[in-house]
């Protein structure tokens, strides 16, 4: 009869290994799933984050480009603006030099 037992509750302990190892691959596999659901989305924002700091670098090329263009501008206004008080100065001089002329 002790033969008989100890046969029987290594049956049951191997029917509750089985079961817990089951039980074990399930959350396993679970878990792999998760892990690689949440690598692919890792992935996916990563690509839409990369594609957005694309985005930026090349507007921050524009507006560098932009930028430059306009301070050609200012500077060829400022010179612009020196030749015109220049010939404002010279037709205010010689307009106050022929008055002050006797006739």
């Amino acid at each position: 009869m002790d033969l008989q037992k100890a046969v029987e509750f290594l049956i049951e302990s191997q029917a509750k290994h089985d079961a817990e190892l089951q039980a074990i691959e399930s959350q396993l596999s679970t878990l792999r799933e998760l892990v690689e659901n949440g690598t692919n989305l890792l992935v996916k924002y990563q690509q839409v984050t990369d594609n957005r700091l694309q985005l930026l670098i090349e507007a921050r090329v524009r507006t560098e480009e932009n930028l430059g263009r306009l301070a050609d501008a200012h500077l060829r206004l400022a010179e612009a603006q020196a030749i015109t008080a220049e010939k404002l100065l010279n037709l205010v001089t010689g307009a106050l030099n022929n008055s002050a002329q006797p006739e």
